[in-house]
């Protein structure tokens, strides 16, 4: 009997880590549905003087029947600080620098931003599947954003074997109404090529397999696909060189230089794999899991993630220390800086003749380092209270090829963060 405790212990312990985990969205065998309640907090704060930004998050589950229940999700994130908007010579505009060395041109603590969403799911519980339908709205000073989703899962082998489809669509709209200090002189030239609309797809194959009483392996595919405005309204690029042609008719010559603004294609493909392992360590109660993420896209940004992380119970509490290492590389049309004629200051790419171009410093080759640990607590069997800290390093150092491309100093920052929450069941 002991025995049959213990595995039973090891297969709930499981079941509850695979459910705090990204991505897993599972239900517990012969799971009622009950009422449910939950609040975060969550702030970030970079260094460098970047981003500061709060987050709260509500969630509440209604049961309608024994079978149907109701899920109401509403977020809300401020944001204020200051974005990199360009790369330029040390000299631009009067910045004091070496003409010959590209720096960071920032918008000063001039962005205020908040978003607010609202997310609503009917889930339905069967025998031997569920399903669920929802649908989505997020809004922001300059976005629009509605989603439709649905989503079912599938068990099979008396429930050790678990098959989830789920697939969405988006459609966004942008209406970048203010502009930063540095790039506003070219509003009045700005070209609005299919400016303000994106559509998204994207669809999700999971399968979760129960290897033994004290493990399990999931595997993930995920295929995505954005058509539409993809560019960023709010960035700009510098070219060395009289940039005014056909494919560039909005391009501001400056004398020795050009600005223009970001532009990229107005298609990307996006495909994801995501291979889970979780083990159960009998011996001292707790549970251990490894993840590997592979991402690439038509924009030839390939990416590895790799997560570590470890969850020990004790009486009431749960202790869990995780660690991430994420590295990407560039996009095809990256550059810090372009040129459109000979003798450049300043390392800059040739300008591509299909318009695209962006020093955006996320397509960039960067990476990664994330350290996070929690401490949850139940205070009764149904109510539970988590404290999250976290320290994400970022640097060019850890991107793919890390020696063969630009370093682009915007990716040189530290994000500290925290959260608390609480969960109530009733």
């Amino acid at each position: 009997m002991k025995k049959n405790e213990k595995k039973m212990s090891a297969l709930s312990s499981l079941t509850a880590i695979a459910m705090t985990l990204p991505g897993i969205a599972f239900a517990q065998e012969n799971a009622v549905l009950r009422p449910e309640t939950a609040l975060k907090y969550t702030h970030y704060d970079e260094t460098k003087n970047r981003y500061q930004i709060d987050v709260y998050n509500g969630f509440l589950s209604v049961p309608i029947t024994e079978k149907l229940a109701l899920n109401l999700n509403f977020n809300r994130e401020t944001m204020s600080g200051a974005s990199t908007s360009l790369m330029a010579p040390g000299d631009f505009f009067g910045h004091g620098g070496s003409p010959n060395q590209l720096i960071e041109i920032k918008t000063g603590a001039t962005i205020q931003d908040q978003r607010s969403e609202a997310k609503a799911k009917l889930l339905y519980k069967g025998e031997g599947f569920d399903y669920g339908v929802g649908t989505s709205y997020s809004v922001e000073n300059d976005y629009r954003s509605t989603t439709l989703f649905g989503d079912t899962t599938l068990y099979f082998n008396k429930k050790n074997t678990a098959v989830t489809l789920a697939a969405s669509l988006s459609g966004d709209n942008v209406d970048p109404s203010s502009k930063p200090p540095t790039i506003s002189r070219l509003a009045a030239t700005r070209v609005y090529w299919n400016m303000g609309h994106k559509n998204t797809q994207k669809y999700h194959l999971g399968v979760r397999q129960d290897l033994t009483k004290q493990s399990f392996i999931q595997q993930n595919f995920e295929y995505a696909v954005d058509t539409g405005f993809l560019s960023d309204p709010y960035k700009a690029i510098y070219i060395f060189g009289d940039a005014r042609t056909a494919i560039r008719p909005g391009a501001i010559f400056l004398g020795a230089f050009s600005l223009d603004y970001d532009r990229r294609p107005n298609f990307r493909e996006a495909y994801s794999a995501v291979t889970r392992y979780v083990h159960y360590l009998e011996s001292f109660g707790s549970s251990a899991h490894f993840d590997y993420r592979f991402s690439a896209n038509s924009w030839k940004i390939k990416s590895h993630t790799f997560t570590l992380a470890y969850y020990q119970p004790w009486e009431t509490w749960e202790f869990n220390p995780s660690v991430r290492f994420y590295t990407q590389s560039e996009a095809d049309f990256y550059g810090m800086a372009f040129t459109n004629a000979p003798g450049a200051p300043v390392p800059a790419r040739p300008l591509l003749q299909n318009g695209n171009g962006s020093s955006d410093y996320r397509l960039a080759s960067f990476g990664s380092i994330n350290g996070e640990f929690r401490v949850s607590k139940n205070f009764t069997p149904d109510i539970k209270a988590s404290i999250l800290v976290g320290y994400n390093h970022r640097s060019y150092r850890y991107g793919f090829n890390s020696k063969d491309v630009q370093k682009n100093t915007g990716n040189l920052f530290a994000t500290r963060y925290a959260s608390i929450s609480i969960k109530v069941l009733f």
